[in-house]
C-alpha cells in the first residue's frame, strides 16, 4: 500500500513566462511561499516569484574582509617573526604587504560567495524534488505555491493559478519527506 504524502503545494504549469509572472505576483500579494520552474532564464519572472536581493553579497564581503585582515596579520607576524633588515628599512612596512593582502582578498571574497551560493541555493540538489518534472527544461513554465496548512489556502492558491491561466493545475505530495520521518 502505497502511502498518501503530506501536502507540499499546488503547481500551475503555464505555457509562457508572463503568465507566470502574473501568478507569481499575485501569490506574493497573497504571502505564498514560491518556487519558479523556467526551461530559460528570465531574470523578471525569477524577480517575481522571488523579490529582493541575495545575501551572497554579503557573504563574499565577509569573506574579503576576513582575507585582507588574514593576509596582514600573517604578512605582519612573518616580518617579526623573521625580521630581515635591509638598507634601515623598517621590518613593517605596508606598501609590499598590501599587494599579498589584495591577493588574498580576493581569494577570500570568492570563496565567500561560492559557499554562499551553494548554502542559499540549496545545493548541490542531487534528487530532484518531487515537484520537478523533465518537461521543465524544455518548454513548459510552473510555479509552486509551497505549504499551504488549509483546504481554505489550497482554493485560494488554485484560484491565483487559474486566473493567471495555467492550463493544468496539480497537488504536490512529498512521498519522500512522508517515509523519511517513518524511518526515524
Amino acid at each position: 500500500m502505497q502511502a498518501m504524502g503530506r501536502f507540499e503545494g499546488v503547481i500551475g504549469y503555464f505555457e509562457t513566462a508572463d503568465d507566470l509572472r502574473a501568478a507569481a505576483a499575485k501569490a506574493r500579494e497573497a504571502r505564498f511561499d514560491l518556487d519558479a520552474y523556467l526551461p530559460v532564464g528570465d531574470m523578471t519572472a525569477v524577480e517575481a516569484a522571488a523579490p529582493g536581493e541575495s545575501p551572497v553579497r554579503w557573504l563574499a564581503l565577509a569573506g574579503g574582509l576576513t582575507g585582507l585582515a588574514a593576509a596582514l596579520w600573517m604578512t605582519i607576524w612573518m616580518s617579526w617573526d623573521y625580521p630581515l633588515v635591509t638598507g634601515g628599512k623598517p621590518i613593517t612596512s605596508l606598501p609590499p604587504f598590501l599587494v599579498i593582502a589584495f591577493e588574498v582578498m580576493l581569494l577570500f571574497a570568492g570563496a565567500g560567495a561560492f559557499i554562499g551560493l551553494l548554502l542559499l541555493g540549496g545545493l548541490p540538489r542531487l534528487v530532484p524534488t518531487t515537484s520537478y518534472r523533465n518537461a521543465f527544461a524544455v518548454d513548459t513554465f510552473a510555479l509552486l505555491i509551497r505549504s499551504l496548512p488549509g483546504a481554505r489556502d489550497r482554493e485560494r492558491a488554485e484560484e491565483i493559478l487559474r486566473e493567471a491561466g495555467a492550463y493544468e493545475i496539480r497537488p504536490i505530495l512529498d512521498e519522500k519527506r512522508e517515509r523519511l520521518e517513518e524511518t526515524l
